[in-house]
């Protein structure tokens, strides 16, 4: 819950569209501006068949300390892997940057996207 008041605001769906990400495809970071709100439902998410990864837009990261090599700081870390189910649905703001990582299952990814305004 996040105590938004959308009252004033009517939200009303932009698109949507179906994607369909066959073994070994990955999806570059990209953005839905000037969408205010984007989302993502996983129909059929096979484990292994690539995470929804959001970057850290802050640009003060660039001040922080390092991390040992093969290790990783949840504060410091610019790259937010979000693991999912058949059945989950997943919204964020339009404007942040994402990806969708590499399919390594031998089966297809299927979900379906949208935008609001």
């Amino acid at each position: 819950e996040r105590n938004w008041d959308l009252r004033e605001k009517k939200v009303e769906l932009q698109g949507y569209w179906v994607h369909v990400t066959p073994p070994g495809e990955v999806t570059q970071y990209h953005h839905h501006k000037p969408s205010l709100f984007s989302g993502v439902y996983y129909v059929d998410k096979p484990k292994d068949s690539g995470d929804l990864v959001f970057i850290d837009v802050n640009p003060y990261h660039a001040f922080s300390p390092r991390v040992l090599p093969g290790t990783t700081d949840p504060i410091t870390r610019q790259e937010y892997n979000f693991p999912a189910d058949d059945g989950t649905m997943l919204i964020f703001p339009g404007w942040l940057p994402h990806k969708v990582a590499r399919n390594n299952s031998d089966r297809r990814r299927i979900s379906i996207s949208f935008n609001t305004i």
